[in-house]
């Protein structure tokens, strides 16, 4: 039994370069930690192929995501913290177990003025009325076990936002929440990656 702090066991780093960041700021680089001793037990404690895809279209500024945003199911917190580099204010959400995870990367990059640390479980009334008005909710990879669609897409009803943004990795699950969101009243429209991007795969 270690009693070391569980972010002490942080060994892997991602750098992102913010080119494009809001008026009269320099470019920045990000450093986004993941925590390999998690990962085989917490899948947010790592960074996804759909949130490098979705991160890099938002980074390159081929996608825009509006003051206000809300990332449901951050894990490392990837994607939010490049949209708060790009001037949002964002909240980052996930289970009480990645908090430390998400508010280390946030502290080290030096974004508590523009960023949010905050647990949000799926189908939890309370929990998604604290959040106010949000321009655009971002989620990469959070449509994969079929048990939480019904919770992820009562958690965006309750949220209400302008629109959402959601990448993910085809697996041969995604149709079912396509048409349970359908159902619901959500438009949904594809928007494919440049062909040209460092993150595009064919699947």
């Amino acid at each position: 039994i270690s009693d070391r702090h569980p972010l002490e066991l942080i060994l892997k780093m991602r750098r992102v370069t913010i080119s494009a960041c809001p008026p009269n700021q320099d470019e920045r680089v990000l450093e986004i930690a993941t925590n390999p001793e998690m990962a085989d037990d917490e899948t947010g404690a790592t960074i996804w192929d759909a949130a490098l895809c979705l991160g890099e279209m938002l980074a390159k500024q081929q996608i825009g995501v509006g003051p206000r945003v809300l990332e449901l199911g951050s894990g490392t917190g990837y994607v939010g913290l490049i949209a708060a580099a790009l001037g949002s204010t964002v909240t980052l959400t996930d289970r009480e177990l990645l908090l430390p995870l998400l508010t280390e990367n946030r502290n080290n990059n030096c974004l508590q003025d523009s960023v949010q640390v905050e647990a949000l479980e799926w189908g939890s009334a309370s929990d998604s009325q604290k959040f106010g008005e949000i321009d655009t909710v971002i989620m990469s990879d959070a449509v994969f076990l079929s048990d939480t669609y019904p919770l992820l897409l009562h958690t965006l009803d309750r949220l209400a936002p302008g629109r959402v943004l959601w990448a993910n990795e085809e697996r041969g699950v995604e149709e079912p929440f396509r048409a349970m969101a359908r159902e619901k009243g959500w438009y949904l429209e594809e928007v494919r990656p440049p062909g040209e991007n460092d993150y595009v795969c064919d699947e």
